[in-house]
């Protein structure tokens, strides 16, 4: 029998589709062509309230996204993913919440840089507020907010 994967989407649910899209494009590049081939998701598209433009309603977000973990753990998941990078701020907490593990793409990409000399991160202005060092690597956040999206 095949794990399940929870995803835990829908905070910007283009990336909630792109993750899916990724996974089916990953599978047949490792020779899936069967329905059966492919992997086993319960995805959960939570519309979580908009908390990077403005803080205030981030804790409503993130006791949704609890809940979320909990009917996906009771749906069957064996882990969960977050397709959210600001959401990975409160991944501690979410790891605490549930009890099967919760991959982090922030984990992720901190394995795939690990050798680098140098490398570009671009990122939300909450995710990186301070300089980090990741191995032999020093870390230099360089975002600024913008108060709108809009150009001038």
């Amino acid at each position: 029998m095949k794990n399940i994967l929870g995803v835990l989407g829908g905070m910007g649910p283009q990336a909630t589709v792109r993750f899916y899209d990724l996974a089916i494009e990953k599978s047949r590049a490792m020779g899936a062509c069967k329905n059966c081939d492919f992997p086993h998701m319960v995805i959960s598209n939570a519309p979580v309230p908009d908390f990077i433009s403005g803080r205030k309603d981030e804790e409503v977000a993130v006791g949704m996204i609890e809940q979320e973990i909990v009917r996906l753990e009771n749906a069957g998941a064996d882990f969960l993913v977050i397709t959210c990078n600001t959401m990975h701020l409160h991944m501690e907490r979410f790891r605490a919440k549930g009890s099967v593990p919760i991959l982090s793409m922030i984990d992720a990409v901190v394995d795939k840089i690990k050798g680098l000399r140098a490398f570009v991160w671009v990122n939300s202005s909450d995710i990186l507020l301070h300089d980090q060092s990741f191995g032999h690597m020093q870390v230099r956040t360089l975002s600024r907010r913008y108060a709108s999206s809009r150009r001038p």
